[in-house]
Order: C-alpha cells, then sequence, then structure tokens
C-alpha cells in the first residue's frame, strides 16, 4: 500500500472527541439502561477537515473494567499522531467489533463500519479492510459524482466526434483518395479498434486509469487530427488505423472509472450516461462539419482538427476532478438474490484470469456483445444507404431523420440505466432490474423484424424510432453485467470483449455489401435477422448466467 496515499495515510487524517449527543441512533437511545455512549469520535481529512467518518463508543454497563477502559482510551487519542493513535488503539477497537454483543447485533451499518475502520482502514499494514470499507464511507457526492457523469459522457462524445468527420466528408475524401482508398482506411479503423481493445485493455488493469485515459484521449485526438494533413492513401490508411487504436482505449478506462465510482444500484445509469455520448456526438459533430462547409466548402480538412481541440479542455476537467482515490476504491458486487440494493460486499479478487474466461458467465457476454453490436452497427451502417436507395428519400431528409435517430437512441440508453435505478429503489433486485431492462429493449429492436418490410412512411419511420430507444438501451446493462467479472482484470475483460465483437464487425460489414450488391432483394431479410440478435443474447442470460457462489 502506498503510504501517501490519501484514503488511507494516517497521517493524513485528524482525530477529535465530542459529546455523545452530537450522534445517538435509535439503537443507541433505545439501550441507554445496558449500554454506556462514552464519546464519539470524529476523524477528519487533516487537509481539508472533510468528515472521513463518526465513530460512537459504546459498552456494556456491567463490564466495569473493559468500560473503564473504553472511557480512557479515546482520551489518550487526542494530541497524538494519527498513525501513533492507529496502532496503540487498534486491539481495543478490535474488541468492540467481534467482542461486544451490541456492536454484532446492531442494524445501523454505520456503527458496525465506523468501528471495523477505526481498526483496519487507518492500520496501515492491512490493506485488504481498509479496502472493502472505504467504499462505504468515502461516498464522492452528488455534485462530484454528476461532474463525473458529464465527463465520461463528454468523453464518449469526442470519442464519436473524432471518427465523424471521416464519414460525413466521405465524398471529398473519395474524390480525393479513391473510392477503394475510403473502404480501405474505414476498414483498417475496424482492425485498429479491435487491436486497441486488447492493447489498452491490458493496461488499464495495471497502469493507473488517471492518467492512462487522458494519454489515451490526446493520442486518438491527434491521430484524427492528422488525417488533415495527409496527402497520399497510405497516410490516410495509417492515420485511421492509429485513431481506432487510440480510441478503442476509452472503453477499459471509462468502464474501469464507472465500475470502480458507483454502487451496483447506480451502475447502470453510470454507464447510460457514458453510453448516451455516443447520440450526443452523432448529433451535434455533423453540425461542426455543415458549419466548416458553410464558411469554406474547400477546407473540409479543418473539421478532423477542431474536434481533436475538444479533448484538450477534457483532460483538465479530468485531471481536476478525479483522483487516485476515487480510481482504487473496491469494487461493490451485486447482490443478486437481495431485494433493492440488497447487501454489499467486495468483488471477490482471488479468481484467476483462466477462471473467468472459462465461466458461463464469460462466454454468455461474449454472444452478448456480438449479437447488440452487430445489431447497432449494422443499423449505424446500413439505415441511411436504405432509407435513400431502396425507400427513395432525399439526402437532406435523411440527414435530419439520423439526428432523429441518434436523439432517440440517446432517450434510449439514459432512460435504460435511469430506470434499473428507480426499480432498485423501489424494491426490485438489482440484477432482475437489469435483466427486465434488457428485455424490453430487446423487444423493441425485435420491432425490425416487420419494420424491414413496411413501405416509406410515417409509420415506417417512426418504427426506427422506436428500434432506436432500444438499441443503445441495451449497452448500459451489457456494460453493467461485464463489470461483475472481476475488479481486478476489468480493463483485460472489457478490452477481449470489444476486441471480439470488433473483429466479427470487420468481417461483416464487406460481406453485407457483397450480399446487397449482389441480392438487392436480401436487404430487407438481412435487417430482420439482425433485429433478433439481441432476443438470443436475451436467452443466453436467462438461462446461463446463473448465480454467483457466495464466498
Amino acid at each position: 500500500m502506498n503510504p501517501g496515499q490519501r484514503s488511507v495515510a494516517a497521517d493524513a487524517v485528524k482525530f477529535s472527541i465530542v459529546s455523545p449527543c452530537c450522534f445517538a441512533p435509535p439503537q443507541v437511545v433505545g439501550l441507554q439502561q445496558q449500554w454506556n455512549v462514552i464519546g464519539v469520535l470524529e476523524i477528519r481529512l487533516a487537509d481539508d477537515s472533510r468528515l472521513a467518518m463518526r465513530t460512537p463508543l459504546v459498552m456494556s454497563r456491567s463490564e466495569t473494567v473493559e468500560s473503564e477502559h473504553s472511557q480512557t482510551a479515546p482520551r489518550e487519542m487526542i494530541g497524538r499522531s494519527a498513525a501513533e493513535a492507529a496502532d496503540s488503539q487498534h486491539d481495543h477497537i478490535e474488541h468492540f467489533c467481534h467482542a461486544s454483543p451490541f456492536v454484532r447485533s446492531m442494524s445501523d451499518r454505520r456503527i458496525r463500519l465506523s468501528l471495523s475502520l477505526l481498526a483496519s482502514r487507518l492500520r496501515l499494514h492491512d490493506p485488504h479492510r481498509q479496502g472493502s470499507d472505504m467504499h462505504q464511507e468515502s461516498d464522492l457526492s452528488r455534485t462530484r459524482i454528476r461532474v463525473v457523469c458529464g465527463i465520461l459522457l463528454s468523453a464518449t462524445l469526442i470519442n464519436y466526434a473524432c471518427r465523424m468527420p471521416f464519414t460525413q466528408n466521405s465524398v471529398e475524401i473519395k474524390a480525393a483518395f479513391g473510392a477503394d482508398g475510403y473502404g480501405t482506411a474505414e476498414g483498417l479503423f475496424g482492425l485498429g479498434f479491435a487491436c486497441g481493445g486488447l492493447l489498452f485493455g491490458l493496461l488499464a488493469d495495471v497502469v493507473n486509469v488517471r492518467w492512462l485515459y487522458p494519454l489515451v484521449m490526446i493520442a486518438w485526438a491527434l491521430a484524427g487530427a492528422t488525417t488533415a494533413y495527409v496527402d497520399s492513401l497510405s497516410g490516410l490508411c495509417v492515420s485511421r488505423f492509429a485513431l481506432g487504436l487510440f480510441e478503442a482505449g476509452h472503453w477499459p478506462c471509462a468502464l474501469r472509472t464507472t465500475q470502480r465510482v458507483f454502487k451496483p444500484a447506480q451502475r447502470t445509469l453510470g454507464n447510460s450516461l457514458l453510453q448516451s455520448g455516443a447520440s450526443l456526438g452523432a448529433i451535434l459533430t455533423p453540425l461542426l462539419i455543415a458549419a466548416v462547409h458553410r464558411y469554406d466548402p474547400a477546407q473540409w480538412r479543418l473539421s478532423f482538427v477542431l474536434t481533436g481541440v475538444l479533448s484538450l479542455p477534457w483532460v483538465v476537467c479530468w485531471l481536476l476532478t478525479l483522483r487516485n482515490m476515487d480510481l482504487q476504491r473496491p469494487v461493490i458486487a451485486t447482490d443478486e438474490l437481495g431485494t433493492g440494493a440488497g447487501h454489499e460486499r467486495t468483488l471477490n479478487e482471488q479468481v484467476s484470469w483462466w477462471q473467468i474466461i472459462s465461466s458461463r458467465r464469460w462466454w454468455v457476454l461474449v454472444v452478448t456483445t456480438i449479437s447488440i453490436n452487430t445489431t447497432w452497427q449494422f443499423i449505424r451502417v446500413w439505415l441511411t444507404d436504405t432509407l435513400r436507395t431502396e425507400k427513395g428519400y432525399e439526402q437532406e431528409f435523411v440527414q435530419y431523420f439520423t439526428s432523429a435517430y441518434y436523439a432517440a437512441t440517446c432517450v434510449g440508453s439514459i432512460g435504460a440505466g435511469w430506470l434499473v435505478s428507480y426499480l432498485s429503489a423501489s424494491g426490485w433486485n438489482v440484477h432482475r432490474a437489469r435483466l427486465a431492462v434488457f428485455t424490453g429493449c430487446s423487444l423493441l429492436v425485435a420491432w425490425t423484424v416487420p419494420t424491414a418490410f413496411m413501405a416509406p412512411g410515417w409509420l415506417y419511420l417512426g418504427s426506427w424510432l422506436v428500434v432506436g430507444v432500444g438499441a443503445l438501451g441495451l449497452f448500459p446493462v451489457y456494460y453493467s453485467l461485464n463489470q461483475e467479472l472481476s475488479g481486478k482484470y476489468q480493463g483485460r475483460v472489457s478490452g477481449v470483449l470489444s476486441f471480439s465483437s470488433w473483429l466479427v464487425q470487420f468481417f461483416v460489414h464487406p460481406a453485407v455489401g457483397r450480399a446487397f450488391k449482389a441480392h438487392p432483394e436480401a436487404r430487407p431479410w438481412l435487417f430482420a435477422a439482425i433485429g433478433v440478435l439481441p432476443l438470443i443474447a436475451l436467452i443466453g442470460l436467462l438461462a446461463f448466467w446463473g448465480r454467483r457462489k457466495e464466498a
């Protein structure tokens, strides 16, 4: 353990004693005749005086010797260093935690945990217990939680913004590098994204995410901006591959962040806000590119630079908001049996990588990520083409409708996370709430089947908006499920799953393009087929996810 870490360094806190009347929960008041509340020990961070813990000290009136010891022991802490006090009083508080029947029977988790923290969190040689209780006593404030959500949403927005100038300037790029060059460069972007998932998945588990994340963002911003300056096909291909490689690092870093910042009941909502940045990026970036074209169509390359510049203020906000202690918190596992949020306990970190990839849950997630990503990417790539070539809509109308479609996906993403949080607050088990939302989104996406065969019209267009709500609503639930496998290997888990999905996309879309060209009549049937893929993932989750073995 790092002695300089604020969350665990004993010298970074200070003690004070306050009157027992300042802390009198109903359990203590009701047992005044049998128990002495002899004082309240407050522990605050030394640098900003923020309250880290408040500990009531209680002991049976009949235990005269121990009561006398408990009355004098806290006073001995006053005026001494935190490290010295923690060492000298460790055994005393351990006795309260493990021997006192009052503490063992308390239903107030704050009292039990605070007593345990006094014995272990400030004990520098006991890192395991420090970590397990840290999540309970140092949760981020609501304001900081909102700021973190905004930062993560912005990261995904910038991630999509940096890749979109390529497709939005497809005509200019084809004129400059050829139609074949456009397809080759886009294919290399997908290959780079797959490789980046593996690379940064591994790095996120061994490198401090607080520094890795901003470095990755600066790297992908630079890679995207270089597209504005290349003048050869080889240069274009290298820049697109590099962009995909570094953009892939966004997801292992982001998911490791939401896994440790949010508790299970709020984790899906955090992931939904993270994912909704993709929709906002798809809505706002075309407006920026359109403004560049209105200014000077010949300066179309400028859009690659402008989207890259967005990364600079993000990096500053990230470093000012997130601290090392925020990203090193223990991962709270989802209680898959209790009501509501259930009981909190840390995720088992003794599971090896081999045990993870050989488990049923791993292979269920492999099927899930391939299914929902294939659906999302298929619609993203081929819907606009279908609207123009098969349904006869004008280009300008298609652009407006595409914005409406992505607005619907944003509603679906945020709505899915909010609904899981609402259901768990209403008493639903968190895991069951996630499965219920995944079921609803899968059924919305299944509406693709009749939509694919509809004639052009408002019903047809409205149906695609319904499908969009479900298509992106699947992802926050999926991210929350893959965060249940491991805290230690979360980067690797998300990276390898991302690699498997993007590897499939690398082969799927060229094959689809050839199929549409050779057999145009197959288009609605292929759309209908991808609409049922989330239902296949749902069946796998319901049938094979199983229950976690309790420690």
